[in-house]
């Protein structure tokens, strides 16, 4: 009796032993599935972030190209000689008027314009706000004239005068960012348009 009871215990033993085993393997298979399922939620939730911040993205790019300011300085028949009224007779009239051709309005425009890499500002140097379509000074008669009667001066001295111009605006956006258009006087060459800090 003592052997058949031996014998039982140590096939009772072998069957735990095995059932444990299988408990085992069953718990590491399904440790290794639940793995795999978070690594897949944390997969679709990487894909879904992703994808959320590419409609951000491209909401505001619609949103600043509906409202994107660009305000320009265009030249107004060239510079001259400064008479006392335009500019001190040392100097350069460099005559220029302002414009916003973009589709949203202009805040904190700063203009003036560069001769030879130097830059020189219009002494009240900043408007606060301009429409898009504004042009300053204002413009009397778009049909008639598509240019203002009279320009914003900037008197360079004759000292300091070459003929490499190029005129310069600042200005931001609804969304407080900051842009540059750079503005050559002749049409040959195109304007730059650039983001800056």
């Amino acid at each position: 009796m003592d052997l058949v009871a031996s014998i039982a215990t140590a096939a009772a033993t072998v069957v735990l032993a095995v059932l444990a085993y299988l408990q085992i393997r069953a718990g590491q298979a399904q440790a290794k599935e639940a793995r795999a399922q978070s690594d897949a939620a944390l997969a679709i939730a990487h894909e879904q972030a992703a994808a959320a911040l590419t409609v951000a993205r491209e909401t505001r790019e619609a949103a600043e190209r509906q409202w994107q300011p660009r305000v320009f300085a265009h030249a107004w028949h060239g510079p001259v000689p400064g008479d006392g009224n335009n500019a001190a007779p040392d100097e350069m009239a460099v005559r220029y008027y302002l414009s916003n051709e973009g589709t949203g309005p202009a805040f904190n425009v700063e203009h003036g314009v560069d001769v030879a890499g130097t830059p020189h500002t219009w002494e009240n140097r900043q408007w606060r706000t301009m429409r898009a379509g504004e042009a300053i000074p204002p413009i009397p008669d778009p049909v008639r004239q598509p240019v203002p009667d009279s320009p914003l001066v900037i008197g360079v001295r004759l000292t300091d005068w070459e003929e490499d111009i190029m005129y310069w605006t600042r200005f931001e956006n609804l969304l407080g960012e900051r842009f540059e258009v750079r503005n050559p006087p002749d049409a040959t060459a195109p304007a730059q348009f650039r983001r800056v800090p």
